[in-house]
């Protein structure tokens, strides 16, 4: 009688990382066909958060533990791995969202956390791709309307309509979309989630807690970013341009991290 086929928690890691990676060189080469491939690696879209998530989730994905087993498991498989040539990005992100909903099921503690960081993965970069173009004129306005809110109490003369804002008559800003607070948010907590897995933090209240306490000063950082760019021309140009964007990274970056705190000893990656 033949075996049946038995997958384990490394080869759906890789599996999925496959998929990752194909998502981000479909991106690459779609964005480089826009823009040109002399177009920073920044501009061409790709984040150090989906790099951490997706490196955080193989971590945590592997394991010797029996994930998918049966004809089912081959079948599906080989669908995803087939599916995987297509060369589109969206397409690649929607298997890698919807493959590991179905390994969550079988899988337990880290196994599963890095399924669902992989899923989550998934389901932002088909948010950043199909939903978030479709609800952005609502979006801006909102990070628009918060530096119509702020800019006023440093000088007057202050505008907004739609996305756009600043001085009436003088200098004003389009808040686009690789801008706005609802593009980089929910990688950056993403990235904070993946950080508390991987040191073998379980997500419950308090850390629920501890994520909504960093979104808001995740959201009031970028708040202060755009109202700089809305004060002149020449802080726009620092704050929009390289050494803005690095230290606006960098202080994003640093939030993430200490937000999570290191593990307590003895605690394996995943949970406890």
């Amino acid at each position: 009688m033949a075996q049946a086929c038995s997958l384990d928690g490394r080869f759906v890691a890789l599996l999925l990382a496959g998929g990752a990676l194909n998502g981000l060189v479909y991106r690459v080469v779609e964005a480089g066909k826009e823009q040109g491939f002399g177009a920073s690696f920044d501009v061409l879209g790709v984040s150090p958060f989906e790099v951490l998530v997706a490196g955080i989730a193989v971590r945590l994905a592997w394991s010797d533990e029996p994930i998918l087993d049966g004809a089912a498991a081959s079948s599906g498989t080989a669908l995803f791995m087939t599916a995987m040539l297509w060369p589109s990005s969206l397409v690649a992100w929607i298997l890698t969202a919807a493959l590991p909903c179905a390994v969550a099921i079988g899988a337990h503690g880290p196994c599963r956390s890095g399924a669902l960081l992989f899923a989550a993965l998934g389901a932002w970069e088909i948010w950043s791709a199909v939903l978030e173009p479709v609800t952005a004129a609502n979006l801006l306005a909102l990070d628009a309307g918060g530096v119509a809110r702020v800019l006023p109490v440093f000088r007057e003369n202050v505008i907004q309509f739609g996305n756009v804002v600043g001085a009436a008559g003088g200098h004003q800003i389009v808040v686009l979309v690789a801008c706005s607070t609802a593009h980089f948010l929910p990688l950056a907590l993403l990235g904070a989630v993946a950080l508390l897995l991987v040191r073998g933090e379980r997500i419950g209240p308090a850390a629920v807690v501890g994520l909504m306490g960093l979104a808001v000063a995740l959201a009031a950082l970028n708040l202060g970013r755009l109202t700089l760019m809305a004060w002149s021309a020449d802080v726009y140009h620092f704050v929009h341009g390289s050494s803005g964007a690095m230290f606006f990274d960098a202080m994003t970056s640093l939030m993430v991290v200490l937000f999570a705190p290191a593990p307590p000893v003895g605690r394996s990656p995943g949970g406890p």
